[in-house]
């Protein structure tokens, strides 16, 4: 990296962490040159995320070293407005200098929508992803379609699982009436093959994550498909809420939800209902992810350093 700097007269600077590491070979850089222009951009919050850290052996520390991080930057970026409250609330003299800016997403031109077959008495279900049992666990949402299932058994409902769930199978396990008849767990696959599934689908699921402070990504690929999307929250501040919030073809269950009969109506009128979007609509309510505009913003942050 100094090399390049160098050799290439660098003079801007942007550092991204997952992992933090990157954070810390660009504060050794800035004190190296001082007049780069450093932007330390944090994807994934670190000093205060039990999940990756040891807190009670490793809290104070990594505070510090954070701390010393966003100090040191120029300027930082984190990806909601949630995430900015707290470090602003951890480190009150970094609030001039932080910003929010969101993931990318960059739209392709696959056509997602499905020809509709007339009568046909068959619900297509998809999960993309990671479930785990500690962060982003089935258990709720197998519950509640065991009963839906049961319920509307005139129906055929059809769930695909891609992606990653050996920590859950025990969970899956626990309905062995359903594996292979309504529920089916595939592995990965490919980028072509995601944008068949989705289009195979009627209804996009979505398990949030027991992280409040992070942005589910896979949610603005969700809304970009034009499906429905049925989201089942993990916690009460689950971060799905506001990201999806401005989607109209939603249905929220949310963690403190009781599995009554009113619910299970409420789910199966949602996978029955026929409302659809148009692009520019979504457009507009994904605008804030679009390449175009959080690239802007890294520039707005850069030209106000210059001025």
């Amino acid at each position: 990296a100094s090399k390049i700097i160098e050799e290439q007269k660098i003079d801007k600077l942007i550092t991204v962490s997952w992992t933090f590491t990157s954070h810390l070979i660009g504060n050794k850089l800035k004190k190296k040159f001082p007049y780069l222009f450093w932007l330390a951009d944090t994807i994934d919050i670190f000093s205060f995320n039990g999940k990756i850290n040891n807190l009670f052996l490793y809290k104070g520390r990594n505070r510090n070293i954070e701390k010393k991080i966003f100090l040191n930057a120029n300027h930082n970026t984190v990806l909601t407005e949630k995430i900015k409250q707290k470090y602003v609330e951890l480190f009150p003299e970094i609030e001039h200098k932080i910003a929010v800016n969101h993931n990318i997403y960059t739209p392709n031109s696959f056509d997602y929508k499905k020809e509709p077959i007339p009568d046909s008495k068959t619900i297509k279900l998809l999960f993309l992803g990671t479930l785990t049992e500690e962060a982003r666990s089935p258990k709720r949402m197998l519950s509640i379609f065991d009963r839906l299932i049961k319920k509307y058994s005139d129906c055929n409902f059809v769930l695909d699982f891609y992606g990653e769930f050996t920590d859950t199978i025990s969970s899956f396990n626990e309905y062995p009436h359903l594996i292979n008849k309504s529920i089916f767990l595939h592995g990965f696959i490919s980028r072509d093959e995601v944008n068949l599934a989705i289009k195979r689908a009627d209804i996009l699921l979505n398990v949030g994550n027991k992280n409040e402070f992070q942005e589910p990504s896979k949610l603005i690929e969700y809304m970009y498909s034009g499906k429905k999307i049925l989201n089942f929250c993990s916690i009460e501040a689950d971060t799905s809420l506001e990201l999806i919030e401005k989607y109209p073809l939603k249905l929220n269950v949310l963690s403190n939800d009781k599995c009554n009969e009113n619910l299970l109506a409420n789910i199966f009128g949602f996978l029955k209902s026929s409302e659809t979007i148009d692009k520019e609509s979504l457009k507009l309510i994904l605008n804030d992810y679009l390449l175009d505009e959080v690239a802007d913003r890294y520039m707005n942050i850069i030209k106000k350093d210059l001025n």
